[in-house]
């Protein structure tokens, strides 16, 4: 009796994880959807075959796998040395062509990407998948108040301090925006056409094909060229398209590539009338952006369903079908708490120092360009963040799939600290290289439901749609495979009952029992129990497949939507 009172008292057992209930009918569609889930991949040190920022091998082979379609090139201010090809104006005249023409360093960036979206045969126009290229930075002669580019360093690489001063110019010297209309068709035709004209008509052979699904014209209003309620970006936008259809008439133009846009200026861009062709855009893409950190993870979820309500529905009342086809491009959920400050001065990584907002300070790296050296603020390796984003990009895709995008982009590949940028949207640890939980289910999206292929979706529900999200597919093309798409919206792991089922298979990325770094786990495969249900780590993401209902493997009924 006294050893019984003396002995310490056991802890209760945790509680069960909560079970919710899945629903679907797959003998109904609600729509047919090509949506497929992508990436956005910037230019700067860490793609390059140089010293300087992350590990170029690990790009290669994350995105040579990714399987992505619509894959977003996105060439942009901080390296102009390498994404600008005219850094002086044009200085041909009627006997002797342009000698201002340098892509030296542009031509390797391109070619390594198409080579890893395309595959070999990319240089001759064969792409395996597709590509959206942007095209953004502009020459800094085009502006009235533009940079002098002989200030910035001798080599592309080296990434300027402050990283954007090439953003000067607010004033462009033309504004009918022809000149830049022609700097545009020059590019497209450097690397989609064989080469191009120069101003004065002699032509420069590149010998160059590759593919351009579609091209981003200009981006999130990057010389500081206002918006001026959409009139001054429609001016640019119809000199573009134009020029390019010249050049190469099969690039779709999209645009206006601005973060969620009023709708008022974007109602503007996309009526027809205001276009000097009298047709409205075909493409209309944007982006998104959010904050969060592991104490407020799942409010990542509340904050894009604001976001569905209160912007994108609006947008997508504006937009005729029939007419223009909705991208959203960059989908960007910011993890404030990306950044590991192991072995890095207080007064440079710390909660005081500004470390989510001031990535592009050199001193972040501690003066070594060269990331891979890992002298610098690294990645956060314990975080659920990474999680919780990923998870984040899987419910936004599953939503927009059921408004018919064409396709959502989560932003970004690669990324890191100086040289490099935007650290805490990167899927590559940018010292080791190696993939976290948002590469991971881009590439599980990508694979199936997430592909360009067309699919049928059936309704579907769930017992607490704030906690789990749902999505049913079934692809159109034979053997019409069917797929459950479902997101854990909570930290906490749960359990999913799927009515009706009585096996199957899950792809998952999850937040694991135990792990120390649950960012950085793999897909995991899972099978369902022979009662249907499917235990789910936290912010897990999972792909139901081989589907099985009472009596065997499900047969398939084809419903036919318009």
């Amino acid at each position: 009796m006294l050893a019984s009172i003396l002995s310490p008292t056991a802890a209760p057992p945790p509680p069960p994880p909560p079970n919710y209930a899945v629903t679907f009918d797959f003998s109904t569609a609600t729509r047919t959807t090509n949506t497929a889930a992508t990436v956005e991949v910037d230019v700067m040190p860490f793609l390059g075959r140089t010293s300087s920022g992350g590990p170029f091998g690990a790009y290669y082979e994350a995105l040579s796998g990714l399987g992505a379609e619509f894959v977003r090139f996105a060439p942009w201010f901080p390296n102009p040395r390498v994404v600008v090809t005219e850094l002086t104006p044009p200085n041909c005249n009627a006997t002797h062509a342009a000698t201002n023409w340098d892509s030296t360093a542009f031509d390797e960036v391109m070619s390594n990407f198409y080579s890893a979206v395309c595959g070999p045969g990319a240089a001759d126009g064969a792409c395996e998948r597709s590509v959206v290229q942007q095209l953004s930075t502009m020459p800094s002669w085009l502006f009235v108040d533009g940079y002098d580019y002989t200030k910035l360093p001798a080599d592309p690489w080296n990434t300027p301090d402050p990283f954007d001063v090439y953003t000067a110019g607010s004033a462009l010297k033309d504004p009918s925006c022809a000149e830049m209309a022609r700097y545009f068709a020059r590019l497209a035709g450097w690397y989609t056409a064989g080469g191009f004209h120069d101003e004065c008509g002699h032509w420069h052979a590149s010998s160059l094909r590759y593919a351009w699904y579609g091209l981003s014209i200009l981006n999130e209003d990057e010389h500081h060229l206002q918006p001026d309620g959409g009139p001054a970006y429609t001016t640019c936008y119809d000199a573009v398209r134009a020029a390019v259809a010249k050049v190469n008439p099969q690039i779709v133009p999209a645009g206006p590539e601005w973060a969620v846009p009023a709708v008022d200026v974007l109602g503007y861009f996309l009526n027809a009338s205001n276009h000097a062709d009298g047709a409205p855009p075909p493409l209309v893409t944007y982006h998104w952006a959010s904050s969060h950190d592991a104490a407020t993870a799942e409010t990542f979820f509340t904050a894009w369903d604001g976001a569905l309500k209160n912007k994108i529905d609006p947008i997508g009342a504006l937009v005729d079908p029939a007419k223009t086809q909705l991208g959203l491009n960059e989908f960007i959920p910011f993890v404030k708490d990306y950044f590991d400050c192991n072995g890095v001065p207080a007064d440079v990584c710390s909660e005081a120092a500004d470390v989510y907002s001031g990535w592009m300070d050199p001193r972040f790296a501690q003066g070594d360009p060269d990331l891979q050296h890992a002298k610098g603020i690294g990645i956060n390796r314990t975080t659920v963040s990474w999680n919780a984003a990923a998870s984040l990009f899987a419910y936004a895709f599953g939503t927009l799939a059921e408004r018919g995008y064409l396709f959502v982009g989560q932003d970004q590949l690669i990324g890191g600290t100086w040289p490099d940028n935007e650290p805490a949207v990167s899927m590559l640890d940018w010292q080791s290289g190696e993939p976290n939980a948002k590469y991971w289910v881009t590439q599980l999206l990508a694979a199936g439901v997430g592909s360009k292929a067309a699919k049928r979706l059936s309704p579907s529900n769930t017992s607490d749609p704030s906690a789990l999200y749902a999505l049913a597919f079934t692809a159109t093309a034979p053997p019409h495979a069917r797929s459950l798409l479902l997101v854990n919206k909570r930290q906490a792991p749960a359990t999913a009952a799927l009515t009706g089922l009585t096996g199957g298979e899950a792809s998952c990325v999850e937040v694991g029992a135990g792990l120390s770094e649950p960012g950085f786990a793999p897909i995991v495969v899972k099978r369902l129990s022979s009662a249907g249900v499917l235990a789910m780590g936290g912010f897990a993401t999972c792909v139901v497949s081989s589907l099985q209902l009472d009596g065997g493997v499900e047969q398939d009924v084809v419903v036919e939507v318009v």
